[in-house]
């Protein structure tokens, strides 16, 4: 008889076989211990009774928040298998054992429907495969040795990252080794879509390609290097051309430092004039086409906004009316927020920013990309909506309510002039620093605290905190980054919104504002 032993340990719960029993428990047979943070079965009363110790398991990892179990022999998998089946909260699971890895343990593991992630010491390749089809990714920890440069210049270590690896670098030349092992990661990998040459080399990139496709693998294959040879160039586009068809794009790339010096040299006068000519064109029909799209954005917003306010207007004017013949709305909502959810039931507030011309209602969704492409019409609209975080409860709202828009700064619609809150003449005006947002049945008013750029992040997505000390040191993060200084308390019971924009591909411009009390 065996007796396993569960424990809690750093927010996972670990199974191990207990080969040194306390006094106690040494003359249980088919009983179990429980305490507060351990449970002790033993191997025939949990095949006897899978189901009771489902529960008891159940029950902890629901109490304690667990995500990941720990497993350190897949024998206790096995024994294991009808009493996990339905526990649904554990999404990784550690498997400490370094024995090989098992078909009835893959089995196992496909059969509990929230694994997303393993981690095992090693794995057959295969395997890694299956587990993919299954939605589930795979740690392999054990290292293979490195066999080649190649393998060392991209950190292939093991099975698994041989397997999801996207990108490569190469550094020719590149050894027979080099090309021996780039074959064998062709056979176990399954998400390539880059290879990138440090230098050029023709040879290589014709083995290299001459692999990929015998493999049947589409990727992208990016030359670093200035060349200067015109028959090097020539063949690189004759190249270029045959792989094309093979479904391989080939691309060279001179460095910035490279084009700067050489620019000046490389052009002749009737370059020179062809360029102009296309650059003119180019312009001429950009900005005709940004002027026109511009204004048509322009009067699609007015349009709404107009249609916004009649249709308040003439709810105000059929509200006063039946008041005047004694018919009372005992309805808590704000009467404007009710004609809103007339013309677009996603209606859940407004938002209004001083100094910009930032005045919408706010809708929502379950799917954050609806309001991306569509307006308050729920048409189909490049401009989208100002649309509210999908995670966010929309009457008693969160610590943190987010609300995004597009940044149109050429026509100003949106967040187009969001950026106006990041000059000085606007945060240093206190008529500006407050911004109003009201909700369905409530108005309130917020201050601005924080505004500041940033690279994309989600660190500041964050709606609910666990506890106080997690909500300040948020508050405290945010602050630190804001362009000024703000005298605006936040503590620990207050509550802020956010407003989030782009200003460029990996960049976010972000104002936080706390609600006055």
């Amino acid at each position: 008889m065996k007796k396993i032993l569960i424990t809690i340990k750093n927010k996972s719960l670990l199974f191990t076989f207990n080969y040194k029993l306390d006094e106690e428990v040494k003359d249980l047979v088919n009983t179990n211990i429980i305490s507060d943070n351990k449970l002790i079965f033993s191997d025939d009363y949990i095949k006897d009774n899978s189901h009771i110790v489902g529960l008891f398991v159940k029950e902890l990892i629901v109490e304690q928040k667990i995500k990941k179990l720990i497993i350190t022999n897949l024998e206790i998998l096995t024994i294991f298998k009808t009493a996990l089946k339905d526990i649904t909260n554990i999404d990784t699971l550690y498997i400490s054992d370094e024995n090989n890895f098992t078909y009835e343990a893959y089995e196992i593991i496909t059969s509990y429907p929230n694994i997303k992630k393993i981690s095992c010491y090693s794995i057959p390749t295969y395997m890694i495969d299956l587990f993919d089809k299954k939605g589930v990714e795979v740690e392999s920890r054990a290292e293979i040795l490195y066999t080649s440069n190649f393998m060392e210049e991209n950190n292939l270590t093991s099975y698994s990252k041989m397997y999801y690896k996207t990108s490569l670098k190469m550094d020719p030349p590149l050894t027979e080794q080099d090309y021996k092992d780039f074959e064998a990661f062709c056979k176990i990998n399954r998400y390539l879509k880059s290879i990138s040459f440090n230098a050029c080399s023709t040879d290589g990139i014709k083995y290299i390609a001459k692999i990929l496709i015998e493999n049947r693998i589409k990727a992208r294959i990016t030359v670093n290097d200035n060349i200067t040879s015109k028959e090097t160039i020539e063949k690189l586009k004759r190249l270029k051309r045959i792989l094309k068809i093979n479904h391989i794009n080939l691309e060279l790339k001179y460095t910035k430092e490279y084009i700067n010096k050489n620019f000046m040299k490389q052009l002749i006068t009737s370059t020179v004039l062809l360029c102009a000519f296309i650059v003119f064109v180019i312009t001429s029909g950009s900005t005709i086409y940004i002027l026109l799209n511009n204004k048509e954005s322009e009067e699609n917003v007015e349009r709404i906004s107009q249609r916004i306010e009649e249709k308040v207007s003439e709810d105000n004017i059929k509200r006063e009316n039946e008041e005047e013949t004694g018919e009372i709305d005992t309805d808590p909502m704000i009467p404007k927020m009710k004609s809103l959810l007339e013309l677009n039931n996603d209606t859940v507030g407004w938002l209004t920013v001083p100094g910009t011309n930032i005045d919408y209602p706010v809708v929502k969704t379950n799917n954050n990309d609806f309001y991306l492409d569509h307006n308050f019409e729920k048409q189909k609209d490049y401009n989208g909506w100002v649309f509210m975080y999908n995670k966010n409860n929309i009457r008693n709202l969160n610590k943190n309510t987010i609300l995004f828009a597009h940044n149109r700064y050429y026509s100003g619609v949106m967040f187009g002039t969001l950026s106006n809150l990041t000059k000085e003449k606007w945060y240093s005006q206190a008529k500006n620093i407050s911004i109003f947002y009201n909700t369905l049945y409530e108005e309130f008013e917020w201050e601005v605290f924080s505004i500041y750029r940033i690279k994309v992040t989600d660190d500041y997505l964050k709606t609910t905190f666990e506890n106080d000390t997690e909500w300040l040191d948020f508050i405290y993060m945010i602050r630190s980054r804001s362009i000024f200084t703000s005298d605006a308390t936040v503590d620990k019971d207050d509550k802020i919104i956010t407003l989030s924009t782009c200003l460029e591909n990996d960049q976010r411009l972000v104002v936080h504002a706390v609600l006055k009390k």
